[in-house]
């Protein structure tokens, strides 16, 4: 058991009792402070979507459900996890689909779906869709979340997701993008996370000169298996470079320029573009994204993440 209010004040919220700093506390009549979230430890993300509680400070829904019946509910989460109990309800012994999952950064980018067929499963014919234990939201190779037109950054960013391949792997499958290449006008941003023609990871931004820089994590990846797979870009090194399960062997990629932003969608699932493309098969458990390189806390995030969804 763990405090989680004092005098109906929220724990994360207080800066001394009676005069303490909460630091030092270690309990209140025997009862344990709770332990900070993911978020409340690695601070200031733009976009989070996962089924596990990431932020102390958020207080919305985890996801909106559709079921057979074709009614919708907005789950919540319980005791540090969504209310798998609620979907399981709301679902009974159909499928379960995603229309909305919420951004748990505070910064309201939720990603939602207005087309029935092309919603992501996590409830499958009367059960939860889970990867190792954990919720997982299920992408058919049809399927895709977005956002409103948005700037998820000013330049550098780091962007983690964990996911595990479909039994078909095909190259430029779009896991996070930004890229919408058919124009008039043209908008290309990047494609955050997604996989090269040889079947590794990879990730692409471009400049303000629209010119792409890529680079691809190895080894390369393989079908029905579970991976964290993440990127950054550092604008004071000028480079690019992917990983998977913290790892790559090939160097970083440098750039030239400026990185480009800009306020144009972002899509989970395939690219962003009016009519979408380079569809993800697989399953999406948690996709972060920061407005930085994240240096000093790469190894910590991608260790945490690896742990909680037990990656090899």
């Amino acid at each position: 058991m763990a405090i989680n209010k004092v005098n109906i004040i929220s724990y994360t919220n207080i800066a001394k009792l009676s005069g303490i700093l909460k630091a030092n506390i270690a309990n209140l009549n025997g009862i344990s402070p709770p332990s900070p979230l993911f978020l409340d430890t690695y601070t200031g993300s733009v976009a989070a979507y996962s089924f596990r509680e990431l932020n102390s400070s958020y207080s919305g829904y985890c996801v909106k459900i559709k079921n057979d019946a074709g009614t919708d509910l907005d789950v919540g989460f319980s005791s540090g996890y969504v209310d798998t109990s609620a979907i399981s309800s709301h679902c009974g012994a159909g499928d379960g689909k995603i229309v909305t999952w919420y951004d748990q950064s505070g910064n309201g980018e939720d990603i939602t779906q207005g087309s029935t067929s092309a919603m992501p499963k996590l409830y499958i014919g009367g059960a939860l869709n889970n990867v190792n234990s954990k919720l997982a939201a299920n992408f058919d190779g049809n399927d895709r979340l977005v956002t409103a037109a948005t700037s998820l950054h000013s330049g550098a960013w780091y962007c983690t997701t964990a996911v595990k391949i479909g039994n078909s792997l095909a190259s430029n499958m779009q896991i996070w993008n930004q890229d919408d290449s058919t124009g008039p006008p043209v908008v290309r941003i990047a494609q955050y996370l997604r996989t090269h023609t040889s079947l590794a990871a990879r990730s692409v931004m471009f400049n303000t000169s629209v010119a792409n820089f890529q680079n691809s994590a190895s080894p390369t990846l393989s079908t029905n298996t579970q991976y964290q797979i993440s990127a950054y870009v550092d604008t004071s090194a000028q480079e690019i470079k992917t990983f998977v399960n913290s790892v790559n062997s090939n160097a970083a990629t440098s750039y030239t320029g400026t990185a480009a932003t800009g306020t144009h969608e972002v899509a989970m699932g395939s690219d962003a573009r009016t009519t979408p493309g380079v569809f993800f098969t697989g399953d999406i458990q948690e996709v972060i994204m920061w407005d930085s390189a994240q240096s000093a806390n790469r190894s910590s995030i991608e260790s945490n993440i690896d742990t909680y969804y037990s990656i090899p």
